[in-house]
């Protein structure tokens, strides 16, 4: 008597489905490293374009209310940073200076910076880091805490151009 085979075999499910469980584990963990690397770059493209804003408002001479700053810039803290205007000509940020809007850093992301303000003076928007005019590039890093992942922010006073590397 002929028995006609209807279906697969339990071997050959067993092989099936292990198949898909490697897949399936193998696309999990190259989706969790693309989300820590989209992570870092949103966050860096955010804090070059609050940069290239502050740039900006130095060159027009943007004032606020009645008053023109001497600049604008960011300063950096554990976790945030924001965007401020330097109102008192020291080209740092202090208590008297006007807080535009603060940033803050998703978790498991800090700022590597040597430097804790950066501001950009009018008229030409000349960069000062800390209170002094440098000609040295200043580099910002973006890193996931306990992880490799990392992007820097490249800024050079010479030219005045913000980047990303």
């Amino acid at each position: 008597m002929d028995r006609k085979q209807r279906g697969f075999s339990i071997p050959e499910l067993i092989v099936a489905i292990s198949i898909m469980v490697v897949l399936l584990a193998v696309t999990i963990v190259n989706y969790r490293e693309y989300e820590k690397e989209a992570k870092i770059n949103s966050e860096t493209q955010k804090m070059i374009s609050v940069l290239k804003q502050a740039q900006m408002m130095a060159l027009i001479g943007k004032k606020i209310g009645e008053e023109r700053p001497t600049g604008y810039g960011i300063h950096l803290k554990e976790g945030s940073y924001a965007l401020f205007a330097d109102q008192n000509d020291d080209k740092r940020k202090t208590e008297v200076d006007k807080e535009i809007e603060t940033f803050n850093l998703s978790s498991n992301l800090t700022i590597i910076c040597s430097k804790k303000d950066i501001i950009f003076v009018f008229p030409e928007a000349e960069i000062y880091f800390d209170g002094f005019k440098e000609t040295e590039t200043l580099k910002i890093v973006f890193q996931m805490l306990n992880l490799p992942h990392k992007r820097e922010i490249v800024i050079q006073p010479r030219t005045g151009k913000i980047s990303a590397e």
